[in-house]
C-alpha cells in the first residue's frame, strides 16, 4: 500500500525534475484544485502521533479511525473513549518556487469509539435484560438512563451533554460495568421468582438453586 510518505518522496521527486503541479497530480492520481495538490485520504494527530487515514472520506470518519486504532487505557473497552484529534487534508503547494506541504481544512474533533455491549452470561440466549431508568447527575455529566440487567447483574450507563475533562465538546456515550448490581438482582429474584430466560448453570441460576437447596 502507498503511503502519504511515500506520495511526498514521489510530488517532490517530479517537482525536483521540473514538472508542473498539473502533471504531476496527473502522473500520480491525485486531485488538483487550482494552485493545490491534494493526496488521498486525511491525517489526525492528537499530540502524540500522527496517522494517516487513506481511505477516510471525511474529517469526523478520520477522527473516529484514530480513536478506534488507539489504546486508551478505558477500562478494557467497556466505556466510550472520546479523544480530540486534529485533522487535516495533506496537500501541496508552491511558494515563491519552492513545494511546501499544507494542511488543508485543518479543524480539531472529538473522535469517539463506543464500546461493544459484554455478553450475558446469565441469559439463555446470551441477551442482556436491561431494565429500570434513573435521571441525574453523576461526575459533572448528565446520565440520562441507569440499566441493569436482570440477569446477570450488569450496569448500563448512557449519557449525554458529558463535558470531557481535555476538552471543550460535550458528547454523548455509554458505560457498562458487568456484575456491578449483581446481589441487588439476586435479591430481586429470591422475592420475585426466576426468570424464564435465566441459565440455570449461571452463577444467578446457581445462587438461586442454592436457596432452594436450603
Amino acid at each position: 500500500m502507498t503511503t502519504h510518505d511515500d506520495t511526498s518522496r514521489h510530488v517532490r521527486k517530479l517537482f525536483e525534475q521540473g514538472k508542473k503541479l498539473s502533471d504531476i497530480a496527473e502522473i500520480l492520481g491525485l486531485e488538483i484544485d487550482d494552485d493545490t495538490l491534494i493526496d488521498a485520504g486525511w491525517r489526525g494527530d492528537d499530540g502524540n502521533a500522527e496517522v494517516a487515514f487513506p481511505y477516510a472520506d471525511s474529517a469526523q470518519e478520520a477522527a473516529n479511525e484514530y480513536v478506534a486504532d488507539g489504546a486508551w487505557g478505558d477500562g478494557n473497552g467497556l466505556s466510550t473513549v472520546a479523544v480530540d484529534v486534529i485533522v487535516w487534508r495533506p496537500a501541496w503547494r508552491i511558494v515563491d518556487g519552492e513545494l511546501v506541504a499544507v494542511r488543508l481544512d485543518e479543524q480539531k474533533l472529538l473522535g469517539k469509539q463506543a464500546p461493544d455491549e459484554p455478553p450475558c452470561d446469565g441469559a439463555r440466549d446470551g441477551e442482556h435484560d436491561f431494565q429500570g431508568a434513573v435521571h441525574g447527575l453523576r461526575g459533572g455529566a448528565s446520565v440520562h438512563v441507569t440499566t441493569v440487567c436482570m440477569l446477570c447483574g450488569c450496569r448500563r450507563e448512557s449519557w449525554s451533554a458529558c463535558n470531557v475533562v481535555e476538552t471543550q465538546h460535550d458528547f454523548d456515550g455509554v458505560r457498562y460495568t458487568p456484575r456491578h448490581d449483581f446481589d441487588a438482582v439476586l435479591e430481586y429474584h429470591r422475592v420475585n421468582g426466576i426468570p424464564d430466560n435465566l441459565d440455570p448453570e449461571s452463577a444467578l441460576g446457581q445462587a438461586l438453586a442454592a436457596d432452594d437447596d436450603h
